[in-house]
């Protein structure tokens, strides 16, 4: 839970010098009550979003419910399941507040409407991720909005791979702006690694003649993953990554012999 490796991972990997390990009793417990995991879960709760997402599609799947085309597949909508699905709990809470950030910027009901939101992976060879808002003509029947919505998220994704060659794959989604968000949405994988010359022209030609991606703004922000909280004295309190482990000193002896580690083993020592 505390140990990140060179690769920014989670791991629990011990020495080669060390011939075993022991956990102090109590140590979960002290973690799960200590500032930072309970700031931790707290800020988690966006990245829910993301796992019902990745449930919706799932279950669209599932139940063969989901719309089908040339790049929408059922094969190539259980790739984007699989992508998103594995992203970690942390980059889960990156991506959701990135869509509902654009989503809350957005004013609703408004016709011919377009919002997008590119988001680079945190690894090399990780997946990009574009979001978009997308409402039709006022007009327009809601089979029509979908179709126009569902090629414009097309277009955008090959223009991404313009802005960024070294993308491998890209994910895409869109749903409808405003308080209507998550009503009607689709996604879907480009295998970018197949990237050829005849795309790469269509997909310049597409940005030249849309606009598209042609005025991006760029911002980096960084998410803890236990984020620092503010105690009473208006100073942080120290995050787990710097919570020392419970002293077994006042706990029961391990031996049995019912007294506390202190006054048994402890004095022996």
């Amino acid at each position: 839970m505390k140990k990140l490796n060179a690769q920014k991972e989670h791991d629990f990997v011990i020495p080669a010098n060390f011939q075993g390990i022991s956990i102090d009793e109590g140590l979960w417990t002290e973690f799960e009550s200590s500032p930072g995991r309970l700031a931790q879960l707290e800020a988690d709760k966006v990245s829910y979003l993301w796992d019902r997402m990745s449930e919706r599609f799932a279950g669209h799947i599932l139940a063969g419910t989901g719309h089908s085309n040339e790049h929408s597949t059922v094969s190539n909508q259980e790739k984007s399941v699989r992508m998103m699905a594995r992203e970690p709990r942390l980059r889960r809470r990156m991506l959701a507040e990135a869509v509902v950030g654009l989503i809350q910027k957005t004013p609703p009901n408004l016709p011919l409407f377009r919002a997008t939101r590119v988001c680079l992976p945190s690894r090399p060879g990780d997946p990009f991720y574009v979001f978009l808002l997308f409402s039709g003509p006022e007009n327009e029947s809601p089979e029509k909005c979908q179709l126009g919505r569902r090629n414009l998220l097309e277009l955008l994704c090959m223009v991404t791979k313009l802005e960024f060659p070294d993308a491998q794959d890209i994910v895409g989604y869109a749903t409808d702006p405003g308080s209507g968000a998550g009503t009607r949405e689709e996604a879907f994988c480009f295998d970018m690694k197949s990237w050829t010359a005849e795309a790469q022209v269509e997909a310049q030609e597409w940005r030249d003649k849309l606009g598209l991606l042609k005025q991006i703004e760029r911002f980096e922000t960084n998410f803890k993953e236990y984020p620092t909280i503010e105690g009473r004295n208006g100073n942080n309190q120290a995050r787990f990554s710097k919570l020392k482990p419970r002293s077994m000193r006042n706990s029961p002896c391990p031996c049995g012999s019912n007294q506390k580690y202190k006054q048994c083993c402890l004095r022996r020592q």
